[in-house]
């Protein structure tokens, strides 16, 4: 791995090793080591919503929708892939896709981009099925508290908070002080991350 304390972009797009395991393939130990994997070369693409294949064949011959991923992870594979160390896996109901990338960096910037836009998708959904005020606060300041543990540093991650907060207050037609005041307190740290106070601002006075 490259670290807890690693620090990573937002990926959009780039150049993996993608492998499909079935349903009826998912085994674990000696066994998973004799299944005969398929990898394939893409070039792919993250959006807010789906991975895409350039190349447009094989496991990518239709894009990969980000909500219907129920796991994201990191998992070992050196033991039945003896030129694999590790891959990010993507768990659905209907069988595992592996993404290899190029090295453990790249592999964490991925597992992170995607974690991250897995969560933020999930929150619209979540948001779009109530009008509960306590509920929508909650959720906002989960997305927020999310950003600030992750390791993605980039400024796109703020923006994603401050749209959907934004978004949210919008469409919401009234809510009561005490929702409001949550919703404005967890809008506090994605206005500092975008626009850090200056050295006069941070001197006691």
């Amino acid at each position: 791995s490259s670290g807890i304390n690693a620090e990573y972009g937002l990926v959009s797009s780039g150049e993996l090793q993608v492998s499909h395991v079935s349903p009826h393939k998912r085994v674990i130990g000696k066994v998973f080591g004799s299944i005969n994997r398929r990898w394939e070369k893409h070039t792919v693409v993250l959006t807010d919503t789906q991975l895409y294949s350039q190349e447009k064949y094989g496991i990518f011959s239709m894009p990969i929708f980000l909500d219907l991923i129920q796991h994201i992870d990191v998992v070992t594979v050196s033991t039945w892939e003896p030129n694999i160390n590790s891959a990010v896996q993507l768990r659905f109901t209907d069988g595992i896709v592996l993404l290899q990338a190029n090295g453990t960096y790249e592999r964490d910037q991925w597992y992170h981009s995607l974690l991250w836009k897995f969560n933020v998708l999930n929150r619209k959904k979540l948001l779009k099925m109530t009008s509960c005020p306590e509920i929508i606060a909650k959720e906002l300041k989960a997305l927020v508290n999310i950003a600030l543990r992750s390791q993605l540093h980039d400024p796109q991650v703020w923006t994603d908070c401050l749209v959907l907060i934004s978004n949210q207050l919008n469409h919401t037609n009234s809510l009561p002080p005490n929702a409001l005041e949550e919703i404005i307190e967890a809008l506090g740290p994605a206005l500092v991350q975008l626009n850090p106070p200056t050295p006069v601002l941070c001197v006691d006075t």
